[in-house]
Parts: C-alpha cells; sequence; structure tokens
C-alpha cells in the first residue's frame, strides 16, 4: 500500500513472491506456513491493489543512470532489446483479461529458453527468469533448486550473470539476492539482501550498500 500510494515515485518490479499472491488470491496456489499476504488478501481495498500489483513491470531501465532493476535475472542469450521485448508479453498478459489463465498455467516446466517456445512454456520461461532465475549451468539452463554461496554448488552450477558470454553484459544489473549468493565483487551486477538499500552515482559507478 505504501508504494501503491507513493505513485510514480516508487518503481516496483514483479518478483516470485508477488506472483504468488496474485495466484493465491485466485486460487490457484496456497499460503504457505511462512507466507505473510494474509493482511492483503483480506484487505477492504484488495482488489484494487491486486489489480495495481498485475500491472508493474518485470523489468525497469533507467538510461540516465545506465541501471536495470530486475528482481532475479536476465538470461545470459537474450540482448537488452530482447529482455525489453519478452518482458511485455507477460505484462501484456497479467495486465489484460486473460490474466488469469496464465497464473492458472504457471509451471517450472521449462528450465532452457529457446526461440521457438510457445504458449504457455514460453511465458513460463519468461516468468520464471525474470522471478525465479538464481543458478544455471554454462549453457543457461535455469536450476529452480540451487540456493546458497557460490562455492557450495554442484560442479558446472554458476551465478546467471557468471554465465560466458552474456549478450547484456554492458548493462549494470541491480536483484534481489534470495539466492545468498554471498558474491559482491563482481563488476556490474549488485546483488541486494534483505531490506538493503543501493545508492547509484554516475559517471563513475560507485556504489555503497547499506544492510
Amino acid at each position: 500500500r505504501f508504494d501503491y500510494f507513493s505513485g510514480k515515485a516508487a518503481v516496483v518490479v514483479l518478483g516470485k513472491q508477488e506472483l504468488h499472491l496474485l495466484s493465491v488470491a485466485l486460487g490457484y496456489a496456497q499460503l504457505g506456513p511462512d507466507d505473510t499476504l494474509a493482511e492483503i488478501l483480506n484487505a477492504p481495498d484488495r482488489d484494487e491493489l491486486l489489480k495495481w500489483l498485475r500491472l508493474r513491470s518485470l523489468i525497469h531501465h533507467d538510461s540516465k543512470l545506465n541501471f536495470t532493476l530486475v528482481n532475479a535475472g536476465l538470461p545470459g542469450e537474450w540482448t537488452f532489446s530482447q529482455a525489453l521485448t519478452f518482458a511485455y508479453e507477460v505484462e501484456s498478459v497479467l495486465s489484460g483479461s486473460n490474466y488469469a489463465a496464465f497464473l492458472e498455467n504457471r509451471k517450472q516446466d521449462q528450465s532452457r529458453w529457446h526461440a521457438k517456445l510457445r504458449g504457455w512454456k514460453r511465458l513460463n520461461f519468461i516468468a520464471n527468469a525474470y522471478t525465479q532465475m538464481a543458478y544455471c549451468n554454462e549453457q543457461g539452463k535455469l536450476d529452480f533448486k540451487a540456493a546458497g554461496p557460490i562455492d557450495s554448488q554442484p560442479a558446472g552450477l554458476m551465478p546467471w550473470y557468471r554465465v560466458p558470454n552474456r549478450l547484456t553484459s554492458q548493462l549494470n544489473v541491480v536483484f534481489a539476492d534470495d539466492a545468498h549468493f554471498a558474491d559482491s565483487v563482481y563488476a556490474g551486477f549488485h546483488p541486494l539482501g534483505g531490506l538493503s538499500a543501493l545508492q547509484l552515482s554516475t559517471p563513475t559507478g560507485t556504489i555503497a550498500v547499506t544492510p
């Protein structure tokens, strides 16, 4: 509600928990034991808040500061232009009359990107990349279970932003460190833990993270 009433002063991108909330509200998912969503679901203005939420973006780029904000990650095989276009595919569905069908068909059923993907598998991969992506192999195949520090994973897995030959390596990307990478020194990528702030400065790009 604070973000809602903040208007344009608050830039919000969708993440896993936001999609989960929307699914629970429609009866397509159940509240977990650690969920703290009941206050929103029981609020008298819940429908207004949930509509505002599903109209949020999956990616935000500030061209003046040259920083890009996502919740989880960006597949290495996407260009920046493709990242914006593919995000818009999901955003268009969520903001349209067919949003309930998308939420009903949400799955982790596609771990690799292919340009020929169609239908729910295509939309699910795009949404999962933006909201759940953490570890993947060198070819970009997503691992939905891996989490924790980068030196604790099986051989062959790496944080999504360390995949070689990334097509968006020129971007400064800020994202939520839900996987707890414990990796804050990789140039151009800024994983933020809970209740963190990132000071953005140009042209030097000096960063100060405040827990």
